[in-house]
């Protein structure tokens, strides 16, 4: 088993509970990683676009705050297609593009984005991962998804944070179904300065 240390001390409250887990996520990665200079104090706030939160965009407002912080994405969701937004005119309309924020996206499928997890956690390099919720409302399935980081894996389960500090389990053949089958189940985000 590969394990974030210290992950346990580590307590982030989601601020926004309906928007705010990637704003959150975001913040629990900058303190694992004890990142200085940053003011936490209302970070959540700063950074939360509320409907467009995605881990792109959200990158993007913590960059114009902090322009020597990188941040290394993997976004497979609506707003993009392959290589972040579908031109660089869409992002610019959005006024989301940074040039220091590049958007990964090279895994062939979801095994090779689990054993990129693998190794950052080996490395001690925190991640956020995209999960699946399914609700239902008015008899329809309607499908979320919540933003959290990654504390541990191994050969059969990865282990996340839920806000503040609550363990939750999904199984790595779940990560690799998400990853294929949803718009938004293939992101992920880490701290670039951190990985070599």
């Amino acid at each position: 088993m590969l394990e974030l240390d210290g992950w346990e001390g580590i307590s982030v409250e989601q601020k926004d509970l309906e928007f705010g887990c990637i704003p959150a996520g975001y913040e629990w990665m900058l303190r694992f990683a004890k990142v200085e200079n940053i003011d936490l104090t209302n970070f959540q706030d700063n950074c939360n676009l509320r409907e467009s939160n995605n881990l792109f965009t959200v990158a993007c407002v913590i960059k114009k705050k902090y322009p020597t912080l990188n941040i290394k994405i993997y976004c497979n969701g609506v707003e993009y297609c392959g290589n972040n937004f579908r031109s660089t005119d869409d992002a610019r309309k959005y006024k989301y593009i940074h040039p220091r924020i590049r958007i990964k996206n090279d895994f062939r499928d979801g095994s090779e984005k689990v054993t990129c997890i693998e190794d950052l956690i080996n490395r001690q390099i925190p991640c956020l991962i995209s999960l699946p919720t399914v609700r239902i409302i008015c008899s329809q399935k309607v499908i979320n998804f919540h933003i959290m980081p990654v504390v541990k894996i191994d050969a059969q389960k990865l282990t996340l944070i839920d806000y503040p500090n609550k363990p939750v389990e999904c199984s790595r053949l779940d990560v690799i179904k998400y990853h294929g089958k949803f718009n938004g189940g293939a992101d992920i985000a880490w701290l670039l300065s951190l990985h070599s």
